[in-house]
């Protein structure tokens, strides 16, 4: 148990190299897993592929990671591709604000409702929104 603790808790902190660039910019989805999660990943990378105009609105940028392979995902720009430290384990998908906290993580396949709701309720976003209307 200890090993899987601190196998996350490093995985966590490598990849959180990658997502740094972002602070207070975007809101990161990192949906990841191993070689043997990869329908599960394209399933849940597919409930969001079709939404850029919300996923855009949310300033959400989406890492599909596949082992040690990942593709971002900004919808302004084509894909990126690189390689990073550590591989993937089992299917998640996890959700970073704007201050780069996690604010949402699942080892199950989720609607992209279920994100843009948790989004909106998020006191930055809802002064987003409250500045768009003004």
């Amino acid at each position: 148990m200890k090993y899987v603790v601190l196998t996350l808790l490093f995985s966590s902190c490598l990849f959180a190299q990658d997502t740094n660039a972002h602070l207070w910019k975007e809101r990161v989805i990192i949906i990841s897993g191993n070689e043997a999660a990869r329908d599960t990943i394209d399933a849940q990378f597919h409930r969001f592929e079709s939404q850029l105009k919300e996923l855009r609105d949310r300033k959400l940028v989406i890492y599909r990671c596949i082992n040690k392979f990942c593709v971002y995902y900004d919808s302004k720009s084509k894909p990126k591709m690189f390689n990073r430290e550590e591989t993937s384990e089992n299917f998640s998908i996890s959700l970073f604000g704007l201050d780069g906290g996690k604010k949402f993580s699942s080892t199950e396949v989720i609607e992209s409702n279920v994100i843009f709701n948790l989004v909106d309720s998020m006191p930055m976003r809802r002064q987003e929104l409250r500045n768009k209307q003004n």
